[in-house]
């Protein structure tokens, strides 16, 4: 829920991802019906994040939350290459997702930037792109924020 947030609640990130839905959505669909779609499915998202909780706090205290996570993400992470040592687990697969749907496209938000700045946890995101999509990672990779 948390890049829901990203996505959807902030505007100008929310323009750029609707336009991203209207085209994987809404392909065969007249253009008045599908702008009706994707702003009910806007609401119907921001009323689910609500519901979840996380919609309920303010945007600083969300990104707090979220900057907060990606904290003990990279202070777990270190300098090993993986989250449990020198192979990869489930554990980062799991924060391979989650990384990389903040930093991979970076849309405009405080947290993308601090998660930016977590050179390990985009290090690691690469490392696992490279090994485990590595015909993705031609020409893709992140610039890390300092």
């Amino acid at each position: 829920m948390e890049n829901t947030y990203i996505r959807y609640r902030i505007e100008e990130n929310w323009q750029h991802f609707r336009a991203v839905l209207m085209q994987a959505l809404c392909l065969e669909t007249p253009l008045e019906s599908s702008e009706s779609f994707i702003e009910k499915f806007r609401k119907t998202v921001l009323s689910q994040m609500h519901g979840h909780g996380m919609g309920r706090h303010s945007s600083e205290e969300i990104t707090q939350i979220i900057c907060a996570d990606f904290q003990a993400l990279s202070d777990f992470l270190a300098d090993k290459p993986f989250f449990m040592g020198e192979q990869p687990t489930t554990l980062d697969a799991t924060a391979y997702a989650y990384v990389g749907n903040f930093i991979k496209p970076p849309y405009g938000s405080p947290i993308v930037d601090y998660a930016l700045q977590r050179a390990n946890l985009c290090n690691h995101y690469e490392r696992m792109t490279q090994q485990f999509f590595s015909e993705r990672s031609l020409n893709q990779s992140i610039l890390v924020r300092s």
